[in-house]
């Protein structure tokens, strides 16, 4: 397995996925649990909240959603999806963004989006250098 360190800066619109998230009228920001499917090729792959080395990923807004990832993630990955990042900037198709939005500790609600446009992307660079905080 390899340690690579991939930096995002992107964008995207989103959509509901679900009727639950349909009807979530509350703002959503950067304190929410976030997780991510991507596609590269065949391959899957998760990006979690907690496993950025600098930055974030989240859904922000109300009614009108953004999807927003900026940041370096630490990720171990195998030897061939490693060629394949280390090559030069690869295009993750974003799959779905889940998000827990926490009111209390008994009051949790789990939305779903998925990109407004389909097969929309994000640009990725990878390196094996560890960078500064």
């Amino acid at each position: 397995m390899a340690v690579v360190y991939l930096t995002f800066d992107s964008e995207l619109d989103l959509s509901p996925a679900d009727d639950v998230t349909k009807s979530f009228n509350q703002k959503l920001d950067s304190s929410n649990w976030t997780i991510t499917d991507f596609l590269l090729g065949k391959t899957q792959l998760k990006v979690y909240h907690n496993e950025f080395f600098k930055g974030s990923h989240y859904a922000e807004g109300k009614g009108a959603m953004k999807y927003v990832i900026k940041g370096v993630v630490k990720m171990t990955v195998k030897p061939k999806v490693a060629d394949v990042l280390l090559a030069g900037p690869t295009e993750w198709i974003v799959s779905e963004v889940g998000v827990t939005h926490e009111d209390s500790d008994d009051n949790r609600t789990n939305l779903l989006y998925v990109p407004k446009s389909a097969g929309a992307s994000v640009t990725v660079f990878a390196t094996l250098d560890k960078p500064s905080k």
